[in-house]
């Protein structure tokens, strides 16, 4: 087999790692569904330790602050994307998201949510979004608003002259690196080394940084496994392996989460024998 017959290769197995990974998604939602629909909810005061489902709303976490908006919040999450040119289309490149313990609340009593291994679906839409445009030559929109001061150097360097000078109340654009549009987004970025090489390894591309916040007093539903030490604590126990927030009514979220199940399944269900009849046509192409 030559080097051209084995990139032929690589688009079929690319599809098929691809259908193999929308299976998967499908199957553990629909699983989540059923763990849904299947446990009944309890109130705070007299659920059982294990899997336990509530509803109530949020409350703690005095004094946290989402990092993008300075709304004051008991929980938060950001995510950077990468979009191509036109904004057609998007993958997240980087996450982060607070760890600090919050409870739920409901006419019954409170419970502890451990906020860091909590897998969070927070749909109700975004407290704050902000768009990193490249000045790559792919990419050359920028905000001429805004005073530019411009780098000459490395793509990594020039990132971090940007995020401190706009720290410091300016903003610098390198070639090959972002435009960073206000100190709060630069200090985040600052702050997380995960996000700033993230973004170094995506310099040239357009991206955006989306947070979305729980605030007190929001109306949150949670799936977890409820322990007994520390006393009243919702996590993600071994058995289960499940710790489930969002910020929409369980009829809702199962509504939402059975679609994307569905489309999930499809898609894998389509591409996996699609990708493996073409490993097959180019393998026999080959004998």
């Amino acid at each position: 087999m030559s080097l051209a017959d084995g990139f032929l290769i690589v688009f079929p197995a690319a599809l098929l790692l691809f259908g193999a990974f929308k299976l998967y998604f499908g199957a553990r939602a629909f699983s989540i569904v059923q763990k849904i629909e299947n446990t009944p909810t309890s109130k705070a005061s007299s659920a059982a330790i294990g899997l336990v489902e509530l509803s109530g709303h949020a409350a703690g976490a005095a004094g946290l602050q989402a990092p993008l908006s300075g709304a004051g919040c008991v929980f938060w999450k950001v995510y950077v994307r990468q979009h191509d040119p036109y904004h057609w289309k998007s993958k997240i490149i980087a996450s982060a998201s607070s760890t600090i313990q919050f409870s739920l609340k409901d006419d019954s009593g409170s419970v502890g949510i451990d906020s860091g291994r909590a897998d969070v679906d927070l749909r109700s839409g975004p407290t704050h979004t902000s768009f990193l445009y490249s000045n790559s030559p792919e990419n050359p929109k920028t905000d001429a608003a805004e005073p530019i001061m411009h780098a000459s150097k490395n793509a990594g360097s020039a990132l971090r002259e940007s995020i401190e000078g706009a720290i410091s109340g300016g903003s610098v654009i390198g070639k090959g690196t972002h435009h960073i549009p206000d100190k709060r987004v630069a200090a985040f970025i600052q702050a997380n080394p995960a996000i700033e090489a993230a973004m170094e390894r995506h310099s040239r591309r357009n991206l955006s940084m989306t947070e979305y916040a729980i605030k007190e007093g929001d109306a949150i539903f949670a799936l977890g496994s409820l322990t007994g030490s520390p006393k009243h604590l919702l996590g993600k126990g071994k058995e289960a392996g499940i710790l489930l927030i969002s910020d929409e009514a369980e009829a809702q979220l199962v509504k939402d989460m059975r679609q994307d199940a569905i489309f999930a399944l499809a898609a894998g269900a389509i591409l996996l024998p699609l990708s493996l009849a073409i490993i097959y046509f180019i393998a026999d192409s080959l004998v």
